[in-house]
């Protein structure tokens, strides 16, 4: 049925009983196979983003514990009984901008209305607005702003962890319900989703240049922004009836669904991946969205993006620049399901989709083409994949200015000057359009605005991550955002593979 949960773990105090069971067991299968600990330690090097660098002493800041005296505890002042459902088209469109924050458009779109002073509710909803923005703050902590990332989520555990893929899934993905609890907990401790281009963006200076500038950001005290993405908003051929989503589309009405494939081959369609699951979520808590903000999806482009068969290159047999060669020749045979027939009907199609999600509030972003390691290949292999993703993805998802790199491999180190002229490679992707450069280091937080460029560190929250917090409690890795044993899926394998 579309919509349906699908639980993985057990409730309460007896699931907590059998996870902790669980790690016990999977510490004492790590002990007598030290084989398998050593190729742990392996997997551990490969998942780590390439070409992170550590800051340099003094500015570790990030990872510092979080002040006990930190209760969560968010403004209550904002009298919320005002801001309900009217009936009045103006007044529901105002309360819910106000809702968001967004208090000065809520006013104007009040004000905006003929002869607005006489009509009931609105002087008394204009003073509201003005009295919950009078009790915002500015938000002054750039640097503490987290961005958490995740990729497709699980929707059934069992198919996902009794696939061949078992150790990938269970390491580097999430299931929706633990995405849900998650979400629901961060909600609890005042954070709110925001948007990069809402904190900081490229504005034109007084003197004709061009310059990355913090926006104002204000908040009720006890709010803290933070940003989220999704990598590999691809639906990959791999995933196929491994329990994930198949694509994300339109229903009748317009609305943006997944489209999922149950195990006895029915389709149903509803909320299976982030995109919808946190839609569901932010229609139940406005609150939850800085102005409308939401989160970031990025794609690569050699599966074809949003579910949808898209690659000239590996689906279309007239491909002008498809190059051909032993190993292309086979992975195309072996990987793809091409030719792709209805390959031109996709492309539109997930334009279409991609449209729509813009008009959510969404944006979108590359995470390259064919998800290398940009910071290790050549210049030469470098500056081709990003001219396919002008080619290929840019003319079906529009324009973009965010990558979020592959494999978190930055293209540079963490010093402003290593994206300098020098760097070949940050200089092709400003060429192409970028301005917001992501990559992955785990820590709380990481973020740099530069006169020419937003970067920033992101997190990634998974089988991995919540694991290892478990296993080492002292450290903060997500119990600032969540207590990672009570979301844990007990349907989780364990040990997750590389963590020690």
């Amino acid at each position: 049925m579309a919509g349906t949960e699908r639980k993985g773990y057990d409730g309460g105090r007896r699931r907590r009983k059998v996870l902790r069971l669980k790690i016990f067991l999977g510490l004492v299968s790590v002990l007598l196979a030290g084989a398998a600990v050593v190729l742990g330690v392996v997997l551990w090097q490969l998942l780590q983003p390439a070409g992170v660098a550590v800051l340099p002493p003094g500015e570790q800041t990030v990872m510092a514990t979080l002040p006990e005296e930190e209760t969560w505890k968010v403004t209550e002042a904002a009298d919320f009984a005002a801001l309900e459902n009217t009936g009045d088209p103006i007044l529901d469109a105002a309360n819910l901008l106000a809702k968001q924050y967004n208090y000065d458009a809520a006013i104007e779109l009040v004000r905006g209305v003929e002869g607005y002073a006489e009509k009931p509710g609105y002087p008394e909803a204009i003073a509201a607005f003005e009295d919950l923005s009078a009790q915002c703050v500015d938000w002054t902590s750039y640097g503490q702003i987290t961005h958490v990332f995740f990729h497709s989520l699980i929707v059934d555990e069992e198919l996902a962890f009794g696939s061949d893929k078992r150790d990938d899934f269970n390491k580097v993905m999430t299931t929706v319900d633990e995405f849900k609890k998650i979400m629901q907990s961060m909600y609890d401790r005042g954070y709110v989703l925001i948007s990069l281009h809402k904190i900081a963006r490229m504005e034109q200076q007084a003197d004709g240049t061009w310059a990355m500038t913090k926006q104002p950001i204000r908040l009720p005290r006890g709010k803290k922004p933070f940003v989220l993405s999704e990598d590999d908003v691809c639906y990959y051929e791999y995933m196929t009836g491994k329990g994930f989503s198949t694509k994300l589309c339109l229903d009748e009405n317009g609305k943006v669904v997944n489209e999922y494939v149950e195990r006895d081959g029915s389709v149903v369609y509803g909320s299976y991946d982030v995109l919808t699951v946190l839609e569901d979520f932010i229609a139940e808590h406005p609150d939850f969205s800085y102005q409308g903000s939401k989160g970031i999806l990025a794609f690569t482009g050699y599966d074809g993006v949003l579910g949808y068969r898209t690659s000239d290159f590996w689906y279309s047999d007239t491909c002008d620049y498809y190059i051909s060669n032993p190993k292309n020749d086979a992975e195309k045979a072996n990987d793809h399901t091409s030719p792709n027939p209805n390959i031109e009907q996709d492309k539109q199609e997930a334009a279409r989709v991609a449209q729509a999600i813009r008009s959510l509030g969404w944006e979108l972003a590359s995470h390259s083409w064919g998800h290398p390691d940009l910071k290790n290949i050549s210049y030469e292999r470098f500056a081709w994949d990003t001219d396919m993703w002008e080619r290929e993805v840019e003319p079906i998802i529009g324009p973009t200015d965010i990558i979020l790199y592959p494999l978190g491999a930055d293209v540079g180190e963490w010093m402003p000057s290593s994206y300098g002229p020098e760097n070949a490679k940050y200089q092709k992707l400003k060429q192409a359009g970028f301005n917001y450069f992501c990559n992955v280091d785990g820590a709380q937080y990481w973020v740099q605005i530069n006169p020419d460029n937003f970067r920033q560190g992101r997190r990634n929250l998974d089988g991995f991550m919540m694991y290892k917090q478990i296993l080492h409690p002292e450290r903060v890795l997500t119990s600032d955002l969540f207590d990672a044993e009570t979301v844990f899926s007990s349907a989780r394998p364990l040990p997750v593979p590389g963590v020690e």
